[in-house]
Formats: structure tokens, C-alpha cells, sequence
């Protein structure tokens, strides 16, 4: 049984502060070696491996030059040997202004949540060929379809727990907001 979400809500943490895309990956028992091998060719890559607690390995590459996609394909070409990838996004909130909730149309919220899941596979369209992220996010805008979704700047905590305490549950609408 499916229960219907009453409203989608988008946090929207504030201007991206990196001046590097990061990663970090989680690499099985002694199978890092061909993959770090692969990653020494590609100029401006740094790597660094687990240290002080962290358990996965750490990858930096300048945004714009053209390495993602390169990535993506040792990625790809390594993944058996892997447990985990993920991207690390370095935002700056800012939690003295005051927050704004903004109504969204559902094709952005389907965008953002694409965007966050983008190492994501979904489970009913794996090993299909429908994996691509046009698959996706077609997938995405027929699930939140009738929804109400928001996008929540950052701000204040107590403004913020206002605003989303603020929109009717039933309605998924804020109170502010014409019908």
C-alpha cells in the first residue's frame, strides 16, 4: 500500500561554495589498485585514500574541464569493484537571513530530487535500459504528479520549522498562498 505524500519539499541550502567537485568512494578489500591507476592518467585529479576515520576514498577534480565525464566511465568500468559512490557538495547556508517557501512547479522538484539521487538506480527500471536520467526523471515527475511542492530557502531554524508547520497537511498548501 502506498501512502500519498501531502507536500514536497525542496531545501534549497544556498550558493555552491566549492571551487572542486568532490567524491568519495567506498572501494572493497584491496580493489583499488586499477582504478587509481586509471585516475593517475587524467590530469588535475587529486586522490586521497581512507585517513583518520573516513573510510573511503577521496577524489577532487576541478568543475569544467571536462573530467566528469571521463569519471563517470572509470566509474562505470570499476563499479564491481566498489561499494559506494557518492558526491560531496560544499554549500554555504546561511541561517541568519529569513527562510522563503516558495511554491515550485513539479518538473523542478523532480529536477532537484534527479539531481541529489543522480548516482541512484530506481528498482523497478534496473537492468531495463531504462536507467538513463530522461528515464528517471520522467519516473520522478509521475510520482510527485499532484503533489504541492516547495522549494525552502535556508534561514533562521525557528522561521523555517514555521513555514513548513505552516502548510495545511491536508492541503499541502501554505496559508499565505491563494488556492
Amino acid at each position: 500500500r502506498h501512502i500519498r505524500c501531502p507536500a514536497l519539499i525542496c531545501l534549497d541550502p544556498g550558493g555552491w561554495t566549492g571551487q572542486v567537485c568532490e567524491l568519495r568512494i567506498g572501494m572493497k578489500q584491496g580493489a583499488d589498485a586499477g582504478f587509481l591507476t586509471d585516475l593517475a592518467g587524467l590530469e588535475d585529479v587529486k586522490t586521497e585514500g581512507p585517513a583518520g576515520g573516513r573510510t573511503e576514498w577521496r577524489i577532487e577534480f576541478p568543475p569544467g574541464r571536462g573530467l566528469t565525464g571521463r569519471i563517470r566511465v572509470l566509474l562505470k568500468r570499476h563499479e564491481d569493484r566498489m561499494w559506494n559512490v557518492y558526491r560531496v557538495d560544499r554549500f554555504n547556508p546561511d541561517f541568519t537571513e529569513e527562510p522563503v517557501l516558495t511554491r515550485i512547479p513539479n518538473h523542478e522538484a523532480a529536477f532537484r530530487l534527479l539531481r541529489d539521487l543522480k548516482q541512484c538506480r530506481f528498482p523497478e527500471t534496473e537492468g531495463e535500459g531504462h536507467d538513463s536520467p530522461v528515464s528517471q526523471f520522467m519516473q520522478l515527475i509521475r510520482l510527485v504528479d499532484g503533489i504541492p511542492c516547495y522549494r525552502l530557502s535556508t534561514g533562521r531554524l525557528e522561521s523555517m520549522i514555521d513555514l513548513v508547520e505552516g502548510l495545511d497537511s491536508r492541503k499541502g498548501l501554505h496559508p499565505e498562498q491563494p488556492e
